[in-house]
């Protein structure tokens, strides 16, 4: 009963994070000049709002099927896997665009190299702190025969790749031409 009430617990949260995710992203669509000023990967010229909508909208909707996927699977193990790299994911998408509203909006007046000291401390310190210390107790309760939940190579091999995914959706890595 109590792993029950756990299982719904965590996985309300997450589906929480997912809407309020989705809400900041909107925003962030809406109005991308006031938050693209420090982060913005694509070539002088390219309009603001096609990048905005290009970095949020794909990792919003692989956290979405990420999610979806792990409510689904009926394997535990693969459940437990799924539901844990969908958090490290939607996790590294949350936090990045908090920084990135913090930052646009003057929140914390930063230029853009003390902007990146602060993002590399949020997504390879904060982002995996807050999954090993918060999110990964609570699947251990529940998945308590999942390998990769008590191997910390795994995790951290996880969390990498999860970092890569956001950042290779999210448009940080692009080609140097993008058609506009």
């Amino acid at each position: 009963m109590n792993s029950l009430l756990e299982t719904k617990d965590v996985d309300d949260a997450f589906e929480l994070l997912l809407v309020i995710t989705g809400i900041i992203c909107a925003i962030m669509s809406q109005y991308p000049e006031y938050f693209w000023r420090y982060f913005a990967q694509y070539p002088e010229g390219y309009p603001m709002a096609l990048a905005a909508t290009r970095s949020l909208i794909l990792p919003l909707i692989l956290a979405l099927v990420l999610w979806i996927s792990g409510k689904l699977v009926t394997n535990p193990r693969y459940q437990a896997i799924i539901k844990v790299f969908a958090w490290m994911y939607a996790l590294s998408l949350t936090f990045g665009n908090a920084l990135m509203y913090l930052l646009g909006s003057g929140w914390l007046p930063l230029d853009s190299s003390a902007g990146a000291l602060l993002g590399n401390i949020v997504f390879f310190l904060i982002v995996p702190s807050f999954n090993y210390f918060v999110v990964l107790p609570k699947y251990k309760t529940i998945y308590p025969q999942s390998r990769f939940l008590q191997s910390k190579i795994m995790f951290i091999a996880a969390s990498f790749v999860a970092l890569l995914l956001f950042l290779f959706t999210a448009g940080f890595f692009t080609p140097a031409s993008l058609p506009t």
